[in-house]
């Protein structure tokens, strides 16, 4: 789940409080929403990985990540800077990296990454020229 930091200006008092204004928000996919007695639909999807975090501006529609390959969709406000796919074989990590410098604002795009298969698990990560960024937790690949 994502984190919420929090700083004070001056002293420390509660009042005084401020939110880091690049929070992120944990955002989960659900085909309805949960009642206040069942929260099970909420915990099965992030169980399940079907979340990703951002803080707002950048967002990871749609995710499919397999042996060999990964494919993300991202729409955003500002303009694009890259788009990243994280992949592990158990003892080395690397990425792939796909510049995105060409996009416009409020836009969107599915990104295709071609992956080393037999990785143990991938996840996918974008970000725009203000920094702003979604991604998703580390799916463990199934062979």
């Amino acid at each position: 789940m994502s984190e919420l930091d929090t700083y004070t200006k001056v002293d420390e008092s509660e009042e005084d409080w401020e939110v880091f204004p690049m929070t992120n928000c944990t955002y989960v996919e659900l085909d309805h929403m949960p009642t206040s007695e069942n929260w099970e639909a909420l915990t099965d999807a992030i169980r399940a990985g079907k979340h990703f975090y951002s803080t707002g501006e950048v967002l990871l529609e749609k995710c499919c990540i397999e042996d060999g390959k990964a494919a993300a969709t991202f729409s955003w406000t500002f303009p694009m800077a890259y788009a990243e796919c994280v992949y592990s074989d158990g003892e080395k990590v690397s990425s792939i990296r796909i510049p995105m410098n060409d996009t416009k604002p409020y836009d969107r795009r599915t990104v295709m990454f071609e992956i080393p298969k037999g990785m143990k698990w991938a996840r996918v990560f974008a970000t725009d020229i203000a920094w702003n960024s979604a991604f998703g937790m580390p799916v463990f690949i199934q062979k």
